[in-house]
């Protein structure tokens, strides 16, 4: 075991290049690091979302839907402000977090499976995706990113969409699910479905999700 700098009561073990911490259960690949008096030195610690996604167990990860390596290449730098709609435990949004250490996170949820999670700095919204007047209050905030990983259901994926939509980042998941199930679908004939109505979008991983800007 070897100390980690300015964290004393912190060890590490190292298994070729990759690090494990024992204390907050960190992990990662340290792209850069030295050693001073024996003490090991972190110069940065490069993490994929993937990796993000596994820490803090959301679907979005390689063991579930793999869908980190399309909001890697689509996601941009620096937004400002992004939201989440479906926020369950709070799994993906403590991933957003580390992701975007600048970015003012926002979630909304009905909350009523699992409590308001306590995150330090995120804001939560208690309310339903369709309710046309939270949607309202919602637009104000000109997201840079929106990501409905909410019901699945094809009619609230789109009420939702035309409610929130501002020509920025707007990510859909799980499209598939009204392929596999009436309840996702409500009646709705299949080319009218969220999965076929935003057929101008950027879809990845088996068109189970879509990206749709201006």
């Amino acid at each position: 075991m070897i100390n980690i700098a300015g964290s004393p009561a912190a060890s590490v073990s190292k298994l070729g290049d990759e690090f494990t911490e024992s204390k907050d259960g960190l992990y990662g690949f340290v792209s850069t690091y030295t050693f001073l008096n024996n003490i090991l030195v972190f110069m940065s610690i490069d993490f994929t979302l993937d990796e993000l996604a596994i820490k803090y167990g959301s679907d979005k990860s390689s063991l579930a839907h793999n869908y980190c390596p399309f909001y890697e290449q689509y996601l941009p730098k620096n937004p400002k402000k992004l939201l989440e709609i479906g926020v369950k435990e709070g799994a993906s949004i403590r991933m957003w977090k580390d992701w975007f250490p600048e970015t003012q996170i926002f979630g909304l949820d009905l909350f009523e499976e699992f409590p308001i999670p306590d995150i330090e700095g995120v804001q939560f919204y208690k309310g339903n995706q369709v309710d046309h007047l939270l949607l309202e209050q919602l637009r104000k905030e000109d997201f840079d990113i929106i990501i409905d990983d909410g019901s699945h259901i094809s009619r609230h994926q789109m009420m939702t969409f035309f409610g929130l939509f501002n020509g920025k980042q707007y990510f859909i998941e799980d499209l598939h699910c009204c392929d596999e199930s009436e309840f996702y679908g409500e009646g709705l004939p299949y080319g009218f479905t969220a999965k076929k109505i935003f057929d101008g979008g950027i879809y990845g991983v088996d068109n189970k999700i879509v990206l749709i800007n201006a």
